[in-house]
C-alpha cells in the first residue's frame, strides 16, 4: 500500500490486445540545465524524515519514510513519470507480446556506484530474490502471477505469467523491480545501487547520509546536490520548527493541524497534492455485533462525513463519494465519464439518524451495545472519533475510544495484532488509511475486499468475505480491455456497497514543506515512491 501538485492527465495504463505493444520512453526528466555533472561543491539538501527507515535493501522497502531514501540508492527497470505513466529507466523496452508473455530489454550502459558495471546476472538475481520465501521480500505479492522469470537474450528477459494479471504491468515500476549489485551482496550484504546517491552513513534513529555517486549513468541530467542528510525527527513542532527556521530544506506528511500557520511562513512552500488513499472507518465483519449488516448500516446512516468534511478536512482531504477510491482513478481502468456517472449513483448511506435506528431494529442489537474505536494519535482521527462516539450514542451504541501508537494502528490493520478466540483481528471498529500502489483501481479493490487477504498479515482489514465479489476481482485482473474490467468492477462494488464492511471518510492528500529557495520538486499521486532529489535544485 501506500502512500501529491499532481496532475491527472491520461493514465497510460493499457494492456496489451491482438498485438506486440511497445512502451518506451525516457528516465523523468530533472531540472533544465547543463548536461554536465554539476560544479563541485554544489550544497547539501537538509531533508526530515518522521521516524527510520526499515532498511537500504529494495526488498524490504513498502513503507512511504523506506522509500524516500532507497530510490535515491537504487532503481527499477521501469518508473512512473509525473502523469503516472510507465516509463523505461534501467530497461530500455519493453513489450507485451500477449496477456501472459512480456519482454524487457535492459540496457548495457548501466554503472554500479562502486564502479562495477550492471550484468544481467546483476538483474535476475535481484528480481529472484523477490520471489525467495528466504528473502520475505515485502513487495514479493507482486510476483504472485508468475510463472518464470528467464534471460532471453544477452539483454533481454522474458517474464511469463501464469495466468492475464492486469496489474503485473507496474511491478517493474515499484521496488519490486530495483536492481541492486550481485556480487556486493553476495560478500557482506551491502546494497550496492544504480541511483543518483549512495549511502555514506546512515546512525540509526538518528541521521542517514548519501552522496553523489560520481559513477551515475542512468541518466546524463545533472546533479545539483552532493549530500542529502536526513534528520530523523518524530515531533510535529521539533519539525515544522526546523523547517521555518531554515535548519532544513524539504520534509513530507506535514501535520496536518499546523498547515494553516505553516501557509503563513516567510521561509516554507506549502504543497498539498491528491493520492490515491482513502481515509475509511472500517467494521470488523468477523466479530459480533459488526458481522451484523444491519449494524454496519445503521453506523454508516449515522455518520454525517459530509459534515466532518466540511468543517475538518476541507483543506487537507477530498470529499468522499463512499467510492474506495478517489476520482485521482478514474482514468486507470476503463472510461473516466462512466465512472464518474457511477459515483454519482453508487450505494450511499447519507446522514439519517431515523433511517440509522431503523437498521438497528432490524439488527440483533436493536437496544445497542458497547464497543471500541481504534484511533492513532493524529489530532483530526481524534477529533473525527469523538464525533462517532457523540453521534453513536443516539443509537444506544456506547463507544469507546481506545488511542494508540501509529504502529499498534497499523498492526491491527494489517492483522499482526491477532484476537485467537475470534480468529480475527483485535478491534471492533477503527480509522485507517490505505493507498494504492500503482495507478490501477484493483490496487484499492483487491487488497481490501479479496477474501483471501483477510488473514493474518493481509491487507483486508475488514475481514470482509464475499464468494461473489472474490470471483469478480479476480476475473477482472485477467481482462486486457478496460470496458469489461470496469463492468465486473462495479458489478463487485455493487455487492460491497450492500455489505458496507466500511464507511470512506475522505479521500487523504499528502503535503510536503520545502524551503522556498528549493526548486523543481516533481510528484505525482504515488509520489512517495518516486522522489528524487537528483531532480532538485536551489535558487
Amino acid at each position: 500500500m501506500r502512500k501529491r501538485g499532481k496532475k491527472t492527465a491520461s493514465l497510460l495504463l493499457s494492456m496489451c490486445l491482438t498485438t506486440a505493444t511497445v512502451l518506451g520512453g525516457t528516465a523523468l526528466p530533472a531540472f533544465a540545465g547543463e548536461t554536465e555533472t554539476a560544479p563541485s561543491g554544489s550544497d547539501t539538501l537538509t531533508w526530515i524524515l518522521t521516524s527510520d527507515i526499515n532498511s537500504m535493501d529494495p526488498t524490504q522497502a513498502y513503507d512511504d519514510v523506506t522509500n524516500m531514501v532507497v530510490n535515491q540508492v537504487t532503481e527499477g527497470l521501469l518508473n512512473f513519470d509525473t502523469d503516472n505513466k510507465l516509463i523505461t529507466n534501467l530497461a530500455k523496452d519493453w513489450k507485451c507480446v500477449d496477456a501472459t508473455t512480456y519482454t524487457y530489454d535492459v540496457r548495457d550502459d548501466i554503472t554500479f556506484s562502486d564502479g562495477n558495471k550492471m550484468t544481467m546476472d546483476d538483474v535476475l538475481f535481484s528480481i529472484d530474490r523477490n520471489m525467495d520465501p528466504a528473502v520475505a521480500s515485502l513487495v514479493g505479492w507482486m510476483y504472485d502471477s508468475v510463472d518464470s522469470i528467464e534471460q532471453t537474450g544477452d539483454w533481454q528477459i522474458t517474464v511469463k505469467l501464469k495466468q492475464a494479471d492486469a496489474t503485473w504491468q507496474y511491478a517493474f515500476a515499484t521496488t519490486a523491480g530495483h536492481i541492486i549489485e550481485k556480487a556486493a551482496f553476495e560478500k557482506d550484504g551491502s546494497i550496492v545501487g544504480t541511483g543518483a546517491y549512495k549511502l555514506d552513513n546512515w546512525d540509526s534513529g538518528n541521521q542517514i547520509v548519501l552522496v553523489r555517486n560520481d559513477d551515475y549513468t542512468t541518466s546524463t541530467d545533472p546533479i545539483f546536490f552532493n549530500k542529502i542528510v536526513y534528520n530523523i525527527i518524530s515531533e510535529d513542532t521539533t519539525r515544522v520548527e526546523a523547517l521555518t527556521s531554515g535548519q532544513a530544506d524539504f520534509s513530507l506528511n506535514p501535520p496536518l493541524d499546523m498547515i494553516p500557520q505553516l501557509e503563513e511562513s516567510d521561509t516554507v512552500d506549502v504543497n498539498m497534492f491528491d493520492t490515491f488513499g482513502i481515509d475509511f472507518l472500517a467494521f470488523n465483519t468477523k466479530k459480533a455485533p459488526f458481522d451484523d449488516v444491519n449494524v454496519r448500516k445503521a453506523i454508516a446512516s449515522a455518520i454525517d462525513t459530509d459534515s466532518i468534511y466540511d468543517s475538518l478536512l476541507s483543506t487537507t482531504c477530498s470529499r468522499s463519494t463512499q467510492l474506495p477510491f478517489s476520482s485521482v482513478l478514474f482514468n486507470s481502468v476503463g472510461d473516466e465519464a462512466g465512472w464518474e456517472d457511477y459515483a454519482s449513483s453508487y450505494r450511499k448511506y447519507p446522514y439519517d439518524l431515523e433511517k440509522a435506528k431503523e437498521y438497528l431494529s432490524q439488527s440483533a442489537y436493536p437496544d445497542g451495545f458497547d464497543c471500541r474505536l481504534a484511533v492513532n494519535s493524529s489530532s483530526l482521527k481524534n477529533s473525527e472519533a469523538l464525533y462517532i462516539q457523540q453521534t453513536l450514542a443516539q443509537l444506544g451504541i456506547n463507544v469507546e475510544i481506545e488511542k494508540m501508537t501509529d504502529v499498534d494502528n497499523y498492526n491491527i490493520q494489517f492483522g499482526s495484532t491477532w484476537d485467537s478466540s475470534n480468529d480475527c483481528r483485535d478491534y471492533d471498529m477503527g480509522f485507517f488509511t490505505w493507498y494504492a500502489d500503482y495507478p490501477d483501481i484493483s490496487g484499492n479493490l483487491v487488497p481490501l475486499f479479496l477474501s483471501k487477504n483477510a488473514e493474518v498479515g493481509g491487507s483486508n482489514t475488514s475481514g470482509y468475505s464475499n464468494d461473489d465479489v472474490d470471483q469478480l476481482l479476480e476475473e477482472q485482473l485477467t481482462k486486457t480491455d478496460g470496458a469489461e474490467r470496469q463492468e465486473l468492477m462495479e458489478k463487485a462494488l455493487d455487492i460491497i456497497g450492500e455489505d458496507v464492511p466500511m464507511v470512506i471518510m475522505d479521500y487523504p492528500k499528502q503535503g510536503a514543506l520545502e524551503n522556498k529557495s528549493l526548486h523543481n520538486f516533481q510528484v505525482n499521486a504515488s509520489y512517495v515512491w518516486n522522489i528524487y532529489v537528483r531532480q532538485m535544485n536551489r535558487s
